[in-house]
């Protein structure tokens, strides 16, 4: 709800400044107006949409506990209500949506992570195939490699229906989802590989 507000008294401004400087409303009437429409935006949105905070949530794949996207979410909310104010108290131009951005670009760094930890599994599982019959290590190799596909499909499912939601630049939505679908297509490739090597281990064990 903080996140919210923030927004709210950023965007306020511009939407009461034509009122005003048209005489249409009177000042104190649009600062009412803005400050009722605006806490009841808030509290309604709160009240019957939870959707948004839930793709935020699942937007990065944690480790740990499940309260750990819940406390990640919370912080950078937080971070975002400290931003805003301190912006607004020094003058210094600020958008929420160059936050959603961030987001986005942060998700991204996310995913190539898992990108990473595939690679470097499946990687390991090639080197450690010439001696299957004997290694220790190649099923937990080849589950890594599958598991990072797995979380990257969520994420995956979690960014584009966020970026769909809240982008309204077709173009910039239109890069982002090329950009998620190359690396989505990524770790589906190291999937294929890994099911390759376990599908050679059944037939020749």
């Amino acid at each position: 709800m903080g996140v919210m507000f923030v927004n709210g008294w950023t965007d306020a401004p511009n939407a009461i400044a034509t009122a005003i400087s048209t005489r249409v409303m009177g000042t104190r009437t649009a600062i009412i107006m803005a400050t009722i429409l605006n806490f009841l935006g808030a509290l309604l949105l709160t009240m019957i949409n939870s959707q948004v905070a839930e793709t935020i949530s699942k937007m990065v794949v944690f480790e740990g506990g499940a309260s750990q996207p819940q406390i990640a979410l919370a912080a950078a909310l937080f971070s975002i209500v400290v931003w805003a104010t301190g912006a607004w108290y020094f003058g210094i131009p600020t958008s929420e949506s160059h936050a959603l951005i961030a987001g986005i670009t942060g998700a991204a760094l996310a995913m190539g992570k898992l990108i990473l930890i595939g690679c470097e599994a499946l990687y390991d599982a090639i080197a450690e195939f010439s001696h299957f019959k004997n290694s220790k290590k190649l099923s937990d190799l080849i589950i890594s490699v599958n598991k990072a596909e797995e979380d990257g499909d969520r994420m995956h499912r979690s960014v584009i229906k966020a970026i769909y939601q809240n982008e309204k630049d077709p173009i910039t939505l239109i890069k982002w989802k090329e950009i998620f679908n190359a690396m989505e297509t990524v770790l589906d490739d190291c999937e294929d590989v890994a099911d390759l090597l376990d599908g050679l281990i059944i037939k020749n064990t």
